[in-house]
């Protein structure tokens, strides 16, 4: 077995370190990486040097995400009719797509590739993420937050390549992202568990916030103001209540309200005086509270939460008691004590 020194340790890979595929050979490094696209070169930079490569790879609701990182190498990718999000969470690497070059790194930028045919390019010793996005999904995702009727009008930009600032404004991406991969990385997280909280609507709604930050910072049209009525409220309210088996995502809200992200806010603010979200996560806590207090229904608390979509024993015990002044422990002793 080849034994690389401390000097040639790779960075950290953005998520699923404990399943990542490693690689100390070129040919078997871009037999893995060809959830990548069509790899034509995939070579070590510097051939003095002992290669190192390691990849993770997550689907979830069509969600593909890809974690890689290498020591200096040199690639060829083509990925024609296809979008993707190169992240940088370590390390700068240099790009050539078509007659132009393109600089990006940890120290401040990312790319966003729109039917980009072949890429070619050097990469220092790098961690990146690189997620394959679904153009219409974003697409529908922006118009949705922006109260925008047709989706089929929005454009992801003239570009085959649009240069990504990790700062923009007050937002930084570089640590939404990482905040990401964390919680993909949390003990016990599974693929079926990331669906069920609906993780991949959350980072099609952070990419939706980055290309376009006036979903964020611009005001609300007036005519989305006068469009939450109590009837569309109700309409989101009662969806709320009829999916029990997983809480709805924001885009689901906006889409079942017809209404833009900001309107949606409001009209819950204006008529519970708190967010969509928290209306929903209350309603799952009475609803937790009315079986914990049945005689008949035995359940414990890890199941009940998971049952109700929390992504986690501890947020839900925390939220319950914040809310009923109690514990779920605490309620089901309280039921089990004699009149």
């Amino acid at each position: 077995m080849r034994r690389f020194s401390k000097s040639r340790v790779l960075p950290p890979l953005a998520f699923g370190e404990d399943r990542a595929i490693h690689a100390a050979d070129p040919y078997q490094a871009a037999a893995a990486a060809r959830v990548l696209g069509g790899v034509e070169v995939y070579e070590p930079a510097f051939t003095e040097a002992p290669f190192q490569h390691k990849i993770a790879t997550l689907s979830f609701n069509g969600l593909e995400l890809n974690a890689a990182a290498s020591s200096p190498m040199r690639l060829g990718i083509r990925t024609p009719k296809q979008c993707y999000l190169l992240m940088p969470f370590y390390g700068d690497t240099a790009l050539q797509i078509g007659a132009r070059q393109y600089q990006w790194g940890a120290a401040g930028r990312a790319l966003l590739l729109s039917d980009c045919f072949y890429r070619f390019g050097t990469a220092q010793t790098r961690s990146v993420l690189i997620a394959r996005i679904d153009s219409d999904r974003l697409k529908n995702t922006i118009s949705r937050m922006l109260g925008e009727t047709n989706s089929e009008e929005r454009n992801l930009g003239d570009e085959e390549v649009q240069i990504l600032d990790l700062q923009t404004g007050s937002m930084n991406f570089m640590s939404v992202f990482r905040h990401l991969c964390a919680y993909i990385n949390s003990p016990g997280v599974s693929r079926i568990f990331l669906e069920k909280i609906g993780l991949d609507d959350w980072f099609y709604r952070q990419l939706a916030c980055w290309l376009k930050p006036e979903i964020v910072h611009g005001g609300e049209p007036d005519h989305f103001r006068e469009r939450s009525t109590a009837g569309t409220i109700d309409a989101v309210c009662d969806a709320i209540r009829n999916s029990l088996d997983r809480p709805l995502t924001k885009s689901e809200m906006e889409e079942i309200g017809g209404l833009s992200a900001r309107g949606l806010q409001y009209a819950f603010q204006r008529k519970f005086g708190c967010s969509p979200m928290e209306w929903q996560r209350r309603e799952r806590l009475y609803v937790a509270r009315e079986r914990l207090s049945r005689e008949a229904e035995n359940i414990g608390v890890l199941e009940l939460s998971l049952d109700l979509g929390f992504s986690s024993p501890s947020r839900f015990a925390a939220y319950y008691k914040g809310l009923f002044g109690e514990s779920p422990k605490e309620t089901k002793t309280r039921r089990r004590r004699p009149a």
